[in-house]
C-alpha cells in the first residue's frame, strides 16, 4: 500500500465539495472548540494548579494562611454575635473557600463531580439550618452523601479510583453540612424558650445554674470560645515542629478555659459558674480537630499555593461546628 504525496487528494469528492461550500461554518465550529479548550484551560490553571507545575511564586508560606484562618475565626465570631442571619452568610462565605480546593487538596483525578456535589449541598445546607431543624440538616447529609455516590458512578471517565473519589466527595459534603450547625448553633438559645418552637432543650430552665450562661446567649458563648481557639491554634501551627500538637493542645485548653471564665463574667452569664469548662473542652476540641487534619493532609507539605493554602486554612471552622453545637446544647 502506497500513500499518496498529496493527503487531500484522500478526502473525497463529496466531503471536498462540503467544506468548500461551507467554509465559514468550518471556521465557527473549529473556532468555537479552540475557545471551549482555552476556557477549560484557565479554569484549570486557577482551580487545579498541581505540582510540580505549579509556580514558585504562588505559593505562599505558613503565616499568610494562619492569618486567613484568624480572619475566618473573627469573622464567625461576629456573625456569631449578630445573629442568625448574618452567621448564615459567614457559613456560606466559608463554604464557597472550601469548595474549590477540597479535591485539589485530596490529589482527585476528577474534580468536576465533587465540586459540584459540594456546591449543591451548600445552598441545600444552609437554608435547612435557617429555615429548619436539625432533622432536616440530617436529611441534607444524608442526600449528599447518596448524591456523592451517584455523582461518581455517572462519571464518564473510567471511574478510575472510585472508592477515594467517593469518599473524599461525601467527607467534602458533609464538611459543608458541619458548617451549617453554626447556624443552628446561633439559633438554638432563640428557639429555647419561643412558644409554638420545638428545640434541644425546650423545657430547661432559662439559666443554666451549673456552667453560669443564661440558655438564649449559649451559642453566642460557646461560638466566640471555639473562635478564639481557632485562630491560637492557627498561630501555634505557623510552626511546624514534632511538638506543635501537643504546644496546640496544651494553649487551646488554657486559652479556651481563659475565654469562658471571660465570658462567664460578662452579661452573658449571672456568675462564673463552670463555663470554663465548656471553654476548655472546645479548645481541646479545636487543637485536636487542627492536629487531625494537618495529619490527613501530610503530603501536601509548605509552602503551599492558595488554593491548598485557603481550603487547609477554612476546613478546620467547618469541621469543628459539630463540637459547637454540642457544646452550645449541653449548655442549654
Amino acid at each position: 500500500m502506497t500513500l499518496s504525496a498529496h493527503p487531500e487528494s484522500a478526502v473525497p469528492p463529496a466531503v471536498s465539495a462540503g467544506l468548500a461550500a461551507h467554509p465559514v461554518a468550518v471556521d465557527s465550529s473549529a473556532a468555537a472548540g479552540g475557545r471551549g479548550v482555552r476556557m477549560r484551560n484557565a479554569i484549570g490553571k486557577v482551580f487545579d494548579p498541581l505540582a510540580p507545575l505549579r509556580p514558585r511564586h504562588g505559593q505562599y508560606s505558613l503565616v499568610m494562611w494562619a492569618a486567613v484562618s484568624v480572619g475566618c475565626a473573627l469573622l464567625l465570631a461576629l456573625g456569631m454575635g449578630l445573629g442568625v442571619r448574618a452567621t448564615a452568610i459567614v457559613v456560606s462565605l466559608i463554604g464557597l473557600l472550601l469548595i474549590p480546593g477540597w479535591p485539589v487538596l485530596l490529589g482527585l483525578d476528577n474534580r468536576r463531580v465533587t465540586r459540584i456535589v459540594m456546591l449543591l449541598t451548600l445552598p441545600c445546607a444552609v437554608l435547612a439550618a435557617y429555615f429548619g431543624s436539625i432533622d432536616t440538616t440530617m436529611m441534607v447529609a444524608a442526600g449528599a452523601i447518596i448524591a456523592s455516590f451517584i455523582g461518581q458512578m455517572c462519571r464518564r471517565d473510567g471511574r478510575g479510583k472510585l472508592i477515594e473519589h467517593i469518599s473524599a466527595g461525601a467527607a467534602g459534603a458533609l464538611f459543608i453540612v458541619c458548617a451549617s450547625l453554626w447556624i443552628h448553633v446561633a439559633r438554638l438559645g432563640e428557639l429555647t424558650h419561643q412558644p409554638g418552637k420545638v428545640s434541644l432543650g425546650a423545657n430547661l430552665p432559662r439559666t443554666n445554674d451549673l456552667l453560669g450562661v443564661s440558655s438564649a446567649n449559649a451559642g453566642i458563648a460557646v461560638g466566640w470560645m471555639i473562635a478564639v481557639s481557632i485562630a491560637v491554634c492557627a498561630i501555634i501551627y505557623c510552626v511546624d515542629s514534632p511538638r506543635t500538637d501537643l504546644l496546640a493542645i496544651l494553649n487551646g485548653a488554657i486559652v479556651g478555659g481563659l475565654s469562658g471564665l471571660g465570658l462567664a463574667e460578662m452579661p452573658l452569664g449571672r456568675h462564673v459558674g463552670w463555663l470554663w469548662a465548656v471553654g476548655i473542652a472546645s479548645g481541646i476540641a479545636v487543637a485536636v480537630a487542627y492536629a487531625v487534619m494537618r495529619r490527613a493532609l501530610r503530603n501536601v507539605s509548605p509552602p503551599l499555593p492558595w488554593i491548598h493554602g485557603v481550603t487547609k486554612a477554612v476546613s478546620v471552622h467547618c469541621a469543628v461546628g459539630v463540637v459547637g453545637w454540642v457544646l452550645t446544647w449541653f449548655v442549654v
